[in-house]
């Protein structure tokens, strides 16, 4: 605690996985059960304009302003984890670097977490296009009737 709050100070934005998330707030003297409290809690104790709340398989929410975005995560074949984590904040941060829409953000960095999670190794090769591909695969509307995305 003595070590992370000067930092939490000094962030603009900040990811955590659910469990994190969880453990930060009750660190900090929260007991909020939501997702949206906790990060709420965060973002007005250290003034944190951004929060990335990451849910693996289940997707990912980001925080932004008073606004929330959400995106579900999708069903895709697993072969290695390694690596899936960096990829997803990797396209999150070169996303928002080029000042993107929150929701487009949100889903190209889930699509890249996921697109990796598809491939053998940390860092496995593959073409620009094949993600692309993979993006529009995983985003396309769905017959199913379920929503891909909310904004709150």
């Amino acid at each position: 605690q003595v070590q992370l709050s000067p930092l939490l100070s000094k962030t603009d934005i900040v990811k955590f996985n659910e469990a994190e998330l969880g453990m930060v707030q009750i660190m900090f003297g929260g007991s909020l059960k939501g997702e949206t409290e906790k990060v709420q809690f965060i973002q007005d104790r250290f003034q944190i304009p951004e929060v990335i709340v990451t849910k693996g398989e289940f997707g990912a929410s980001y925080y932004k302003y008073g606004q929330s975005y959400n995106v579900w995560g999708n069903e895709v074949k697993v072969k290695d984890t390694i690596g899936s984590g960096d990829s997803f904040l990797a396209a999150f941060i070169a996303s928002h670097q080029r000042e993107e829409q929150p929701l487009q953000i949100l889903k190209k960095a889930i699509a890249m977490g996921a697109f990796i999670a598809t491939k053998k190794g940390g860092c496995p090769e593959y073409k620009f296009d094949e993600y692309k591909a993979f993006y529009n695969e995983i985003f396309a509307t769905k017959l199913t009737g379920r929503n891909t995305n909310t904004v709150a």
